[in-house]
């Protein structure tokens, strides 16, 4: 007998390198068609012939556009490069993990699976969009932050603290969900009053309220990381100043924040109902009830604004880059008294001071008083400008020597107060050129324009008892709107409700109010009364009660926290008068979790909203 050992050869064949060859930025972006390069190596005894190789992906924001290569033959410790072509949806999430499998088979029955991973958008925020559109950016406190090219750390653009002055604080917030544990890490920038007791300016990073880190004084651009557990986190960076001394540039800066797996969580505020519809008598006066929901985990602010203009015009120009003049308001009402709060910048890292200011108002805005900019530490500008109707204003400062009053990384302040024309219909634009005092290199004169959006006419007829507040994560806010219709005549009248959050997210709530002497209305207790659910809390099946005195054309939906429909038990169904009942399943078709959800009754002139709650 003998034992014969014999070694058998076979591929091995592994991926060396994955390339994203979009000719940008080397990964995958939504909305991207590319090509995507993958190197693999044979790294085996035995050559592999005749091989397919086939790419595929079950991820749902992948399409795969050619999917397959072939090697002829690929002997050991040899290299072979495959192409690939794919389209990543529009719509999946920055940070989303996308899988991929490349099937190999060969000749011989040889098969192996090379499988990978790409993420979808690079979680970096470096601002280099030139805003704080990548990401759901919120902001807190006084001032937002902005958009910085004066002293980034890397590229064109980096996030500065807002334009604050003594006693206020700017924070710059980003929500999301970590799918990985990791670290966070950015560079960041402080130039403000030296404390060695950090009691006075700093710029601190807090995780979910709580602060990890602070710095103060003058320090230059340095990197710092922090561990991330997986789930939701609230990361904040947070400039604060106390009541005295402004040093160095004033400001905190934030370049080039890499964060790990995560996805944004994308906090925004929903309403309840989406539109308001009301019919009324004249010479009355009634209230709804606005629902104010936050289905994230996260605190949102909210602030309501009541505009006359049809079309979504909230929101303004907003952003400062390439000026160095502010406005604190980006909205105005037509008709109505003004007090808007200007703030000049001086940029200059050459030394040259800023020595005037002129403003140019449009006709139909009219100045009536002005106060001087303060702040400069050579000084005051002193407002010598005229006042009425679509008057230049002007502002001259000047210390004992000539030079300019505002030096370099220094702020100052100013107000102008008047009125506009109820007939004023366009947005106001605003131009303005600030001088310096010719020392140093180009530019020394600086033009730009502020645009303030104009919400039209003021809105007498409605009101709410609160204009702005904050909802905490996975609550809700209740706002009574009034609506008054003395002296009105009868007819259609419209407006809007614009819902804004601390969190770039705006929604348009359009409101139609019917006044209408013939006009049948029964009061609130009478209507919740024809209107019932039972059980409620409930497992899995609801009935819906509903008793009319006439005929009428019936609607009932459920829908969730977010406002999406979840389901339609009626949609415009005729019933006589009488009471009837409406079942519910949730378990016919529907994939309904365990929570909050609102049923909506629709009928005549009516919608009766009713809190539902499905537990097990």
């Amino acid at each position: 007998e003998n034992t014969l050992f014999h070694m058998a050869y076979a591929p091995e064949i592994n991926i060396q390198e994955l390339i994203v060859d979009d000719g940008n930025n080397g990964r995958l972006d939504p909305g991207e068609t590319t090509d995507i390069i993958v190197h693999i190596n044979n790294d085996g005894g035995s050559a592999a012939s005749s091989l397919d190789c086939i790419l595929s992906s079950q991820d749902p924001y992948i399409i795969i556009n050619q999917d397959s290569t072939a090697i002829p033959l690929l002997e050991p410790d040899s290299s072979f490069i495959l192409s690939y072509n794919i389209t990543v949806d529009a719509a999946a999430p920055i940070g989303h993990l996308a899988s991929f499998n490349i099937a190999l088979s060969g000749d011989m029955g040889f098969e192996t699976d090379l499988p990978f991973e790409l993420r979808i958008g690079l979680t970096i925020e470096d601002f280099e969009t030139g805003d704080f559109h990548l990401f759901s950016w919120g902001f807190k406190g006084d001032r937002d932050w902005v958009i910085d090219e004066q002293y980034p750390f890397e590229g064109s653009f980096c996030a500065r603290s807002g334009l604050i002055t003594h006693q206020q604080h700017s924070s710059m917030i980003l929500d999301v969900d970590v799918l990985d544990a990791g670290d966070i890490s950015f560079f960041r920038k402080v130039s403000c009053e030296d404390a060695a007791n950090v009691n006075y300016d700093f710029l601190s990073f807090l995780i979910d309220d709580v602060e990890l880190s602070r710095w103060d004084s003058l320090r230059d651009w340095e990197e710092v990381s922090f561990p991330v557990e997986t789930g939701y986190h609230r990361f904040e960076w947070r400039y604060t100043k106390d009541s005295t001394v402004s040093e160095g540039l004033d400001a905190a800066f934030i370049d080039y924040i890499s964060l790990p797996s995560c996805l944004d969580a994308l906090p925004q505020l929903t309403s309840i109902p989406e539109e308001l519809d009301k019919g009324m008598l004249p010479d009355d006066q009634d209230t709804d009830t606005l629902l104010i929901i936050n289905a994230g985990e996260g605190e949102i602010e909210f602030e309501i604004l009541i505009t006359s203009v049809k079309d979504d015009k909230a929101g303004g120009n907003r952003s400062i880059e390439g000026s160095y003049l502010e406005c604190e308001q980006t909205e105005f009402f037509a008709g109505d008294p003004f007090s808007w709060s200007f703030t000049v910048y001086n940029g200059s890292d050459d030394n040259e001071w800023l020595q005037d200011i002129k403003l140019q108002m449009p006709q139909g805005i009219i100045v009536e008083s002005a106060t001087n900019f303060t702040g400069g530490s050579g000084g005051d500008m002193l407002f010598n400008g005229s006042f009425g109707n679509g008057s230049l204003l002007s502002w001259w400062g000047e210390d004992g020597s000539g030079w300019g009053v505002v030096h370099g990384g220094e702020y100052a302040f100013g107000e102008i107060s008047g009125y506009t024309e109820s007939g004023f219909i366009d947005d106001a634009i605003l131009p303005y050129v600030i001088t310096g005092d010719i020392y140093g290199n180009e530019p020394h004169v600086v033009y730009g324009d502020i645009v303030l959006t104009n919400l039209g006419g003021n809105v007498p007829w409605i009101s709410c008892d609160v204009y702005s507040g904050s909802v905490p994560g996975q609550d809700e806010h209740e706002l009574m709107i009034t609506f008054n219709t003395d002296g009105m005549d009868d007819g259609h009248y419209y407006c809007n409700l614009i819902l804004r959050d601390n969190f770039q997210h705006e929604t348009l709530i359009p409101v139609h109010l019917l006044v209408d002497t013939e006009l049948i209305v029964l009061d609130v207790t009478e209507q919740m009364e024809g209107f019932d659910v039972f059980p409620n809390p409930f497992t899995n099946e609801i009935t819906f009660a509903l008793t009319t005195t006439t005929d009428e054309e019936v609607s009932i939906r459920i829908v969730d926290l977010e406002g999406r429909m979840t389901a339609l038990i009626l949609d415009h169904k005729a019933i006589a008068a009488g009471t009837h009942t409406f079942k519910w399943s949730a378990g016919d078709g529907h994939t309904i979790q365990n929570g909050m959800y609102f049923a909506i009754i629709e009928y005549e002139n009516k919608r009766l909203v009713r809190k539902i709650i499905r537990q097990h």
